[in-house]
């Protein structure tokens, strides 16, 4: 019986919202619909947090580090480049996501979970057109190609700036195939995100995602 409650849940509408979704919540959670209004311009702004690119987000930061702190280790130095290569991928493809949220599920007071479909374009190939060029560029400014960088440099320091160097250019360079990536292929992510409230604050807390 106390599955069954569980899995009956009351669907609702709301009017005023930034976006045209469902609001369901389980009969047992005790909210007004005017807390619920007021939650979720919250909510929204925590998701949309989410999709706005920070190239220092403590995990980007941690990664990049790591990659530079051990750079010897790479059996190959192509894959030390794949590390700044789909940082700059990352960082493009978010200029052209695109994201709606379809569902905000109650299941506390404090605890939702929200189902977004994302729609993005597939970058890869257009990336890799770009390695050419971004090779040619590279030498020029720094004297050597990407991949033997580690012929050349001298110093922790030296690697971050070939890092940043080689993710910048190929950033510049797959923005400059902007039309490319308009006419791109679509992809489109089925995403869900556990919100809670913390300290009178809506956080993240974890993704689920499938592609479709």
């Amino acid at each position: 019986m106390k599955k069954l409650l569980i899995l009956v849940l009351t669907l609702f509408s709301l009017e005023g919202f930034s976006a045209n979704y469902e609001v369901v919540k389980n009969p047992s959670v005790k909210i007004s619909k005017q807390d619920i209004q007021k939650n979720n311009k919250s909510i929204e702004e925590a998701i949309k947090s989410e999709y706005t690119w920070n190239s220092e987000a403590g995990w980007l930061v941690s990664s990049r580090n790591k990659a530079i702190d051990e750079y010897k280790g790479f059996e190959k130095a192509s894959y030390f480049l794949e590390k700044p290569y789909f940082e700059a991928i990352n960082e493009v493809g978010n200029m052209f996501e695109k994201y709606t949220i379809t569902e905000i599920k109650y299941y506390s007071p404090t605890k939702v979970e929200v189902y977004i479909t994302e729609y993005g374009k597939f970058l890869e190939d257009i990336a890799n057109n770009c390695k050419v060029e971004v090779d040619k560029k590279f030498k020029s400014k720094m004297g050597y190609l990407p991949e033997d960088f580690r012929e050349n440099v001298k110093n922790k320091t030296e690697v971050r700036k070939v890092y940043e160097e080689y993710r910048d250019l190929m950033k510049k360079e797959l923005l400059s195939k902007r039309k490319e990536i308009e006419n791109a292929e679509e992809y489109s992510m089925e995403v869900s995100y556990t919100v809670e409230k913390k300290n009178n604050k809506w956080t993240v807390i974890e993704r689920h995602a499938s592609v479709n």
